[in-house]
């Protein structure tokens, strides 16, 4: 399987029903919290200024973020309710460092006819697996690009 090739390169792993109810949730707390705490500010204000435009801004996008978020708890829930349980390999490993010196892991399987995707994964699991390693692999048979590595 060193040769293996993804349909579809690039094609992002399904995150697990708990990441998503987090993001759903912090996004959605956070939002609320700025947005009324900006709206309770401007009452007692006069004058409407851009400071209170920008909290009043940030909190709508964190609410855009966790209405985002929720699209993918259906098929999260799906996933880890009724997806069939595969063997795959790892097909590449890849690491990014942001400015501040965070490193964040990437992680490329494969299984079947060409299936797969990149997960996001912890440095810990990633100083575990190379390339070629095989992984166990979650995907709904309805549609096998939906999937996810079990890790």
């Amino acid at each position: 399987m060193s040769n293996f090739r993804l349909n579809r390169p690039g094609q992002k792993a399904v995150p697990t029903t708990r990441s998503v109810i987090v993001r759903m949730a912090v996004a959605a707390v956070l939002g609320l919290g700025i947005l009324v705490a900006t709206i309770l500010r401007l009452l007692d204000m006069v004058a409407f200024n851009w400071v209170s435009l920008v909290f009043l801004l940030v909190g709508l996008f964190l609410l855009v973020l966790a209405g985002l978020a929720a699209r993918d708890l259906p098929v999260a829930r799906e996933l880890d309710s009724s997806g069939a349980m595969t063997e795959g390999v790892v097909v590449s490993k890849r690491t990014r460092t942001d400015s501040e010196g965070d490193r964040t892991c990437y992680l490329t399987y494969g299984f079947g006819d060409g299936y797969g995707a990149e997960q996001q994964i912890s440095y810990r699991v990633y100083r575990q697996l190379n390339v070629g390693d095989r992984v166990a692999v979650r995907y709904l048979s309805r549609d096998p690009y939906l999937s996810r590595l079990e890790v």
